[in-house]
Formats: C-alpha cells, structure tokens, sequence
C-alpha cells in the first residue's frame, strides 16, 4: 500500500470570473484495493479555503477555494468524496 501522489491541474469551470472563482481539479491514481479516496483541506480559516503542500518541498503550497457543485463554500473538515479512476 502507498499514498497516491495528487496532480494538480487549474480547473477552468463555470466561477471562473467570480472572486475566488479559480479551481483546481486534483487527480490521483490509487493503488488496487481502495475503494474510496476522501481528499481533504488542511488549512481552512476562511471555512472554504484549502491549501496542497508539495511534499518534497513544503515551501512550495497551493492555496484555492473548496466550493461544492452549486459554488457555494463547504463546510468546515468538509472534503470532497473521490472515486478511483474518475
């Protein structure tokens, strides 16, 4: 078993325009056996802000805004359900 490295690509999708309206899709490939990933934020003040941290080099971050299909902001600890290969 291993932890899925994510890549992280800027999703260009209908907020795009709004304030705080760029998203970032993030993929995984999981190893065999996961039935489900749950990808979540760990740096959350604004209860919809996230921020990914490059593991090899922790100065490196991405902050972004966790919306959910409606673009309203989720919840606080909210993350967003992934299934492999989607």
């Amino acid at each position: 078993f291993f932890a899925p490295e994510p890549q992280i690509q800027p999703s260009f999708g209908k907020n795009v325009g709004k304030e705080g309206g760029l998203l970032f899709s993030v993929s995984l490939i999981v190893p065999e056996n996961v039935s489900q990933v749950t990808v979540y934020p760990v740096y959350d003040e604004d209860y919809g802000l996230g921020r990914l941290v490059n593991t090899a080099d922790d100065s490196q971050s991405i902050i972004y805004q966790i919306v959910d299909d409606k673009g309203k902001k989720m919840l606080k600890d909210h993350g967003t359900e992934v299934t492999p290969n989607q």
